[in-house]
């Protein structure tokens, strides 16, 4: 159900009234900003949902082609219903579904666009789902982290699947720029070429969860930094501050220091 600009503008303005004094001087202010939350994340979503209906990728009648062919695209389903899960909470909408009869491959030309999962959750969402993966203690602790602090509901078994599905991602593209550099055809840019680049490594004994006697392995950390120069030839020994570090990106494996 498209929604129109003036119900849109119609219910911020009662939002705004009903956080007016005379609407909450009986709350006090944790319930307040509650309720300032809650009204905060309706407005994104109307905020997206406006973005998406704007789009003229949105209409049938728009021209579509096959990303893989360039052949056109048929259309089966003129307004088909999707709703995704954004950080923001669900937001839905209707868009157009095709198939090529060259490829016959299906297409959502909106969703393609803009990187909207067919399934699933938006990749804002996964990143916060990663994150909370990472630095809670367990799944369950992560699942609970997202509800208190995000408004997101998920259950433990489906922030693992995320977590584990983003993990196994970033494996992948390491596996993929690791390959290229040992055929010497990885490549980028950068505004400017740093004056020094360091790197350094270490390893560490982390505990495992294989039932062997080697369930104590070496885990392998890489730090690779630009960094300002900073000699001092004349230093004394032991007092070298070293060159102040910018940018870190870190990396680590449990492979081979190869």
């Amino acid at each position: 159900m498209r929604r129109h600009k003036g119900e849109t503008l119609g219910r911020c303005a009662w939002m705004v009234e009903e956080i007016m004094f005379e609407n909450t001087k009986d709350l006090n202010w944790t319930q307040i900003e509650e309720k300032a939350k809650e009204f905060g994340l309706e407005f994104i979503r109307m905020l997206l949902e406006h973005r998406l209906e704007s789009d003229p990728r949105i209409s049938p009648n728009h021209e579509f082609f096959c990303p893989t062919c360039g052949k056109p695209l048929r259309i089966q389903e003129a307004a088909q219903r999707h709703v995704v899960k954004t950080p923001f909470g669900e937001v839905a909408y209707e868009r157009p579904y095709g198939i090529c009869d060259t490829c016959r491959k299906s297409c959502v030309p909106l969703d393609d666009a803009l990187g909207i999962p067919r399934v699933g959750v938006t990749v804002g969402t996964r990143k916060r789902v990663a994150h909370a993966a990472v630095v809670a203690h367990s799944f369950e602790d992560a699942a609970d982290l997202l509800a208190v602090h995000d408004g997101l509901s998920f259950s433990r078994k489906h922030v693992r699947a995320i977590a584990e599905a983003e993990g196994a991602q970033c494996v992948e593209d390491r596996k993929r720029e690791v390959a290229q550099y040992q055929a010497g055809s990885l490549s980028f840019t950068c505004e400017q070429t740093p004056q020094l680049i360091v790197v350094t490594c270490d390893g560490g004994r982390i505990q495992t969860r294989q039932e062997t006697d080697e369930r104590w392995k070496e885990d392998r950390v890489g730090a690779v930094y630009d960094a300002i120069p900073h000699p001092e030839g004349n230093a004394p020994l032991g007092q070298y501050a070293g060159a102040p570090a910018k940018t870190k990106t870190y990396v680590a494996t449990m492979q081979s220091w190869e």
